[in-house]
């Protein structure tokens, strides 16, 4: 999958470039979708790799709600093999993983996510959303709005106030991967 996101990516831009600009700009390309991947999931079909009918797309750079077999890690070196010289408007990626994945202490926690977030940056990933906390958190908060009036996660490029979300993106979310483990 990492060489057809790099090659497909390649191939947008170059035919893209073929066609002429407004005021001399420059054609750019980006990998994000703030909330349009619920929207459009909406209105396209099922899709090969199993996704059903109506289903929200993963957002931005993400793979797939649970597809992402290999771990975190993997899931960021994906992300990271997508070449930014071809999408210079932006390639987003949402990364959520519980706290006792990142260690036990709180120190451990904020030196393993440093180390996730420089081993990011090292291997040229631009932007990465983080979001540590439990999937219960979501459901909690879904269920009982009222408990958690402050909830602010990362969605797509954006921080939002949960309970503020729609109920079909507050699902979306839910459904995201959460690693369990680095």
């Amino acid at each position: 999958m990492d060489t057809l996101a790099h090659e497909l990516t390649a191939e947008f831009i170059s035919e893209l470039r073929k066609h002429q600009t407004y005021r001399h700009a420059i054609h750019t390309l980006s990998v994000l979708t703030i909330t349009s991947n619920v929207m459009y999931g909406k209105k396209t079909g099922a899709t090969p790799d199993g996704r059903q009918a109506g289903e929200a797309f993963a957002p931005g750079a993400n793979p797939m709600h649970g597809r992402d077999r290999r771990g975190a890690l993997a899931a960021i070196g994906s992300v990271t093999n997508i070449c930014y010289e071809n999408c210079q408007d932006g390639i987003s990626y949402t990364f959520s993983i519980i706290p006792g994945a990142l260690g036990k202490t709180r120190t451990s926690r904020i030196s393993n996510l440093v180390a996730i977030l420089d081993g990011y940056s090292q291997q040229r990933g631009h932007h990465i959303n983080i979001n540590v906390f439990d999937r219960s958190v979501l459901e909690a908060a879904m269920a009982h709005p009222e408990q958690y009036p402050q909830l602010t996660i990362r969605v797509s490029g954006y921080a939002v106030n949960f309970v503020k979300l729609s109920a079909s993106h507050q699902r979306e979310v839910i459904k995201r991967t959460f690693y369990q483990a680095v």
